[in-house]
């Protein structure tokens, strides 16, 4: 899957005490992999920013030894995505500096508001871009990503796969194909449907909530009364709604995130407990 893409990524790039940048709020899989790999984690605190990464914190933030930044377009897990103008002057900033880009785009099918445009757009050396299956052909279970990069760096991670994940099922490779071969009817589809749950899940939670409205994936992260995220979710495990607490996530714990990826009437329901708990 897009997993093992990532691992295989940091194993090639990582060398012990490199530095590597990720926006927080993050996928927690980031910083785990980071250390494991040898490799010291930067998170770059994006709540300011309407959770999103901006050129000024790739070019200030670590030391010397910051190599890399691991980016995720649209974000798990707050939902935002980014537009061309804000990618392209993101790839300015890398260019540079000089860094690596390690760009995970999985939820690229889950943006509502605009069109997605990848990071290989504009960063055409020093990417590897991530992508997989699971999220667009509705297959988690089935494990079936991608990489994109450089010849180079493409036969050392085939290398370390080799003597990891050894390779993907042919199954799951067959059934992708022919999803790729519906992928404009199988995206429509998937647009139309969470973006109407998208719009449900933000304007429910507006009511009550400070929350900034996604644009892609299939989360929103809304902050938390009085920023007491622990007790929130105790309140909402009260009336059998579960969420996910911002620790989780993040250096912070003052958000928490909730998946709109299920029934749109199980999905009201849970909204209006939510609201109601408040």
């Amino acid at each position: 899957g897009a997993a093992g893409a990532l691992f295989l990524s940091l194993l090639v790039l990582i060398d012990e005490g490199d530095e590597v940048l990720i926006p927080d709020p993050y996928f927690p899989l980031y910083v785990f992999l980071v250390r494991l790999c040898g490799g010291n984690p930067i998170c770059i605190d994006t709540y300011k920013n309407g959770f999103k990464l901006v050129p000024e914190d790739i070019l200030n933030c670590g030391s010397k030894r910051v190599k890399i930044l691991i980016f995720n377009n649209p974000v798990n897990p707050t939902g935002v995505a980014y537009s061309e103008a804000e990618i392209k002057a993101l790839a300015q900033a890398l260019n540079k500096r000089g860094l690596f880009v390690v760009s995970d785009e999985v939820y690229n099918s889950f943006i509502y508001d605009f069109e997605h445009v990848p990071m290989i757009r504009y960063v055409r050396e020093n990417i590897i871009h991530i992508g997989g299956f699971s999220k667009t052909l509705g297959i988690p279970g089935w494990r079936l990503g991608y990489a994109i990069s450089d010849e180079e760096t493409v036969s050392y991670m085939t290398t370390f796969q080799q003597f990891t994940y050894t390779c993907p099922n042919s199954v799951a490779q067959k059934a992708c194909i022919k999803g790729l071969e519906d992928n404009n009817i199988i995206e429509k589809a998937i647009k139309d449907d969470f973006s109407f749950k998208r719009d449900m899940a933000y304007t429910i939670l507006s009511e009550k909530f400070k929350v900034v409205r996604p644009q892609g994936a299939f989360y929103i992260y809304p902050q938390a009364p009085n920023n007491n995220t622990d007790e929130f979710i105790s309140k909402a495990l009260e009336q059998n709604v579960i969420i996910v607490p911002g620790k989780t996530f993040s250096q912070k714990n003052t958000h928490f995130r909730i998946s709109y990826s299920i029934d749109n009437k199980k999905l009201e329901e849970g909204l209006k407990k939510l609201v109601s708990v408040v």
